[in-house]
């Protein structure tokens, strides 16, 4: 366990290396759901198992507030403790900060939409996993950014389609303002990559970044693909229903690894 502060404040997180690593390795954040915490998401996401075979590192950072990442603009101390964080694992010899990137479930997917807005420049590609995207403020990331977005159809908690008669949180809301953010050029692309699964893609956007989308027919709420043994807050099973059997801990991976922020980011 990692332990460090941030304005005043302690702040902890857990850092997963493969064993026997050389060289400088990718670093993937991983945050997790509300209520459920950093160990959890280190069983339950199954991206440490994923990152000793395809070598990279993955930290999981643990929300101090009652578990819950600060979505909203008001709030400044999460992004502020991961600004920290960064700093703190930056001096470490076997990672490549040009090769840092952000994921999460729910809160946690949410929360990783925000440091996309708020910390482009020390991110090289973000993606957000049924994120809850409402309560998001105002978005003006310091370059283009690439994105994946994977939501369920039939997500109970964060709706597919959003809320109301606004359609507040939508996912074609957030990819609409992120095509535009990047400036994409051209219509998406859809391809159906396997039943219940539609990549909607957008590909010429601007300084080479990809805005990309997997649209999961059927699929609730949560982190497909899981390890469903894991036991949530409260000692409750995850409910998990995913018709497509897609490993989101693989789609994120195969996604943001494919970027590096760019060396005018100022990172060696």
């Amino acid at each position: 366990m990692l332990r460090f502060a941030a304005a005043g404040q302690a702040h902890e997180a857990l850092l997963h290396i493969p064993r026997g690593a050389r060289g400088r390795l990718p670093l993937m954040l991983a945050f997790h759901g509300a209520r459920y915490g950093a160990r959890f998401v280190a069983a339950y996401y199954g991206l440490s198992r994923l990152a000793d075979r395809r070598r990279f590192a993955v930290l999981y950072p643990q929300a101090s507030h009652n578990a819950f990442w600060e979505l909203t603009p008001r709030q400044h101390e999460d992004v502020t403790a991961v600004s920290a964080l960064l700093d703190r694992v930056g001096h470490l010899s076997c990672l490549d900060m040009r090769r840092v990137y952000a994921t999460g479930a729910s809160n946690g997917g949410g929360f990783s939409a925000r440091l996309g807005c708020e910390m482009a420049d020390r991110l090289a590609a973000i993606a957000p996993v049924a994120g809850g995207y409402a309560p998001l403020g105002p978005c003006h990331p310091k370059r283009a950014l690439p994105v994946l977005e994977i939501h369920g159809t039939r997500d109970p908690v964060v709706p597919y389609n959003g809320r109301g008669p606004d359609h507040d949180g939508s996912v074609q809301g957030f990819l609409d303002q992120w095509t535009e953010l990047d400036a994409c050029r051209d219509d998406a692309e859809h391809r159906r990559l396997r039943p219940g699964v539609t990549r909607i893609a957008w590909w010429h956007c601007a300084g080479g970044s990809v805005v990309e989308h997997l649209r999961l027919a059927g699929t609730d709420h949560g982190w497909p693909g899981g390890d469903n043994r894991a036991v949530g807050w409260q000692n409750r099973p995850v409910p998990r229903h995913d018709p497509t059997g897609l490993s989101a801990a693989s789609a994120v991976w195969d996604f943001v690894s494919r970027f590096r922020l760019p060396s005018s980011a100022g990172h060696p």
